[in-house]
């Protein structure tokens, strides 16, 4: 079922002349700030930032001549190219690099700072996701996981600065990682040169505990907010939902486009609301509880592709990738 192609606010951040072409990963905290990592070529050497926008374009009126980004509230340049990030909690930032670290950073909110934390190597190859991990206990808001070109899924405890699971998950790269959000050891892995897997990282790490049952290349997947459902994408642009008590059994299937999916997140503001993005389109959203299109954003042009979308708590869906500038809506 196709929804109708609308176009999304688009806010022109590329008016920064700092801003790389390629914008690769975003999230949103809780407090609706964004921070986003971009990467590109400059002169011989592939290099990325960081990026933070404390009040992020805002979607009050204003006059079209003024629909642009409001100016980043911080940026940290990197040595290395950044593929994915994340909020810990509301001030604390973590990015994969291309180097096969985890940098962590600290957002001052007062002074408008980033400040460089810890940088932690552990994967031969590119780190490629980064995921927050559910609460659990004294580590509720400094855990994260993290998946690399080595097949390998890492978890780290920052609040003691140390991996303390190592996963050798896949035969091949691991390019996402879902984490449930009310169990802290559940992760479903991608990884489309392997399969898509669910682990509980409590148990012995040399089986997963399920496989989940994607039509081809696995290359995405979330949990719903109350983890009933999981929603698993391919490289087809098919997208099937499974009830977690009977995974054999889809109870919707659609197809967003025809590249690849590329990321899945559902709304936390609307638990069936579930977004997506890849080769081809630019945002995707599906009610999955009404088996409805809600949004498509198509992209204009063959270099556009989408790499990430994000929810805030309110309700807005942004989308970043390469070649194009920010998307956001209201749902």
């Amino acid at each position: 079922m196709d929804g109708d192609d609308i176009p999304f606010e688009v806010f022109n951040v590329r008016e920064d002349e700092r801003l790389h072409r390629h914008m690769d990963g975003m999230d949103c905290n809780a407090d609706g700030a964004v921070c986003m990592v971009t990467s590109s070529l400059s002169g011989r050497d592939w290099d990325g930032c960081l990026w933070v926008y404390a009040a992020p374009f805002g979607l009050e009126e204003r006059q079209e001549s003024e629909r642009t980004c409001a100016a980043s509230t911080a940026c940290h340049h990197f040595s290395t190219g950044l593929s994915d990030v994340v909020w810990v909690g509301e001030s604390v930032i973590a990015a994969t690099c291309d180097s096969g670290s985890l940098a962590v950073f600290q957002f001052d909110t007062q002074n408008s700072v980033i400040e460089p934390k810890s940088l932690y190597p552990m994967h031969h190859g590119l780190a490629l996701c980064v995921a927050a991990a559910a609460p659990s206990g004294e580590t509720a808001s400094r855990s994260v996981l993290t998946g690399g070109a080595d097949g390998r899924v890492v978890r780290w405890d920052l609040e003691h600065g140390k991996a303390v699971e190592d996963v050798r998950a896949h035969a091949a790269p691991v390019v996402q990682l879902a984490p449930a959000n009310t169990h802290s050891a559940l992760v479903a892995t991608c990884s489309p040169g392997d399969r898509t897997l669910l682990w509980d990282m409590r148990s012995n790490h040399t089986r997963p505990c399920s496989v989940l049952p994607v039509s081809a290349m696995g290359s995405a997947a979330a949990f719903s907010p109350d983890d009933t459902l999981i929603a698993l994408g391919n490289m087809n642009g098919e997208v099937s939902v499974h009830d977690m008590r009977a995974l054999s059994q889809t109870a919707v299937n659609y197809r967003h486009g025809n590249g690849a999916v590329d990321r899945l997140t559902f709304a936390p503001h609307h638990p069936t609301y579930l977004a997506s993005c890849g080769e081809s389109v630019l945002g995707y959203v599906m009610d999955v509880g009404n088996n409805a299109a809600v949004r498509t954003v198509a992209a204009t042009s063959p270099t556009q592709q989408a790499r990430d979308v994000a929810w805030s708590a309110a309700g807005v869906l942004f989308s970043c990738g390469h070649d194009y500038d920010l998307l956001c809506a209201r749902l």
